[in-house]
């Protein structure tokens, strides 16, 4: 069997899509299969993979959504570790190599990520943008890191097929954290590795939907849906201290997002965004009351009242 198992789901990426199998099939690392799962593309992807099809397993299934594709890929997959690679971006052709020496060097590891360049739609390398991804502070016990941002860019990811039997699979209720509600999930049992390379290209182009989950609000609440699930999943190991930070990151998260809106008259998104977090944690009222407490209601201070 392969040591390591990739993963591409494709969804109507035919002008990219055989640039990004290329460059798996260019790896120096030898020992993988390459999974794509047509997640019901109505292009010609069929057709743009037909130059591959003795070196991928090609699967068809109805289209569902790029995660759902992915999580009938690793169900599918045979190798010792996972490689996520989505079909408009590349890798570089050493990822794979390096990734896996260093989760050779740290076998108790459950995931390994680097960095990634971004590029056009035309593979040009966007020199305005930042690359992606960074390392966190204690990659042995990066749970409360992960709460707060997201480190890990989805197409450097490599982690244990193991931990799927342990942790889940993607969640099919988030569009846009999917990736980093998994990796929360990882990070909250296996420590995690940073390889700091640029070892990947992510394509942006007019048909990302990041751009557009971001201006209708889907990003916004579904940061919330994640802390909501990560209070849910936590390990009973140290599960109320756990709980404990991720309440308290919601409540920071929810106050200040909500301001930011109203702060800049946005006032319509201001209640939808406090209505909408306050259906997935109630106590956030009490909360904000505590917040706000302190400018409103006279309190005592050793021997004389505040008034």
């Amino acid at each position: 069997m392969p040591k390591v198992s990739v993963i591409t789901a494709a969804y109507n990426h035919a002008r990219f899509i055989s640039e990004s199998v290329e460059s798996a099939q260019s790896q120096t690392y030898r020992d993988f299969e390459h999974i794509v799962v047509d997640d019901g593309s109505t292009d010609n992807t069929t057709e743009v993979l037909q130059p591959f099809q003795n070196r991928i397993r090609y699967l068809h299934q109805e289209n569902q959504g790029v995660h759902a594709a992915l999580n009938t890929g690793m169900r599918a997959a045979t190798g010792d570790y996972i490689a996520l690679l989505d079909s408009d971006d590349v890798w570089l052709p050493n990822k794979l190599e390096r990734q896996m020496r260093a989760l050779e060097e740290e076998p108790d590891a459950g995931l390994a990520y680097c960095l990634a360049q971004v590029i056009d739609a035309a593979g040009e390398v966007k020199t305005d943008r930042e690359v992606l991804g960074r390392p966190v502070s204690n990659p042995r016990d990066a749970y409360a890191e992960l709460l707060r941002d997201n480190p890990v860019p989805a197409l450097t990811a490599v982690f244990r097929r193991d931990c799927l039997h342990e942790v889940g699979f993607f969640n099919s209720d988030f569009k846009a954290m999917t990736d980093w509600d998994l990796w929360i999930r990882i990070a909250d049992h296996w420590p995690i590795v940073f390889v700091p390379e640029v070892l990947a290209s992510y394509r942006e182009h007019e048909s990302n939907t990041w751009h557009l989950m971001v201006q209708n609000g889907r990003v916004e609440r579904e940061r919330l849906m994640l802390l909501k699930n990560a209070s849910k999943s936590a390990r009973r190991t140290r599960h109320a201290e756990k709980r404990a930070i991720v309440n308290s990151v919601f409540r920071e998260l929810a106050l200040k997002t909500a301001y930011g809106h109203w702060y800049r008259h946005r006032y319509a998104e201001a209640i939808r965004y406090a209505l909408f977090a306050l259906r997935l944690r109630p106590a956030l009222v009490k909360d904000a009351l505590l917040a706000i407490r302190p400018r409103f209601i006279p309190r005592l201070v050793v021997g004389e009242r505040v008034k």
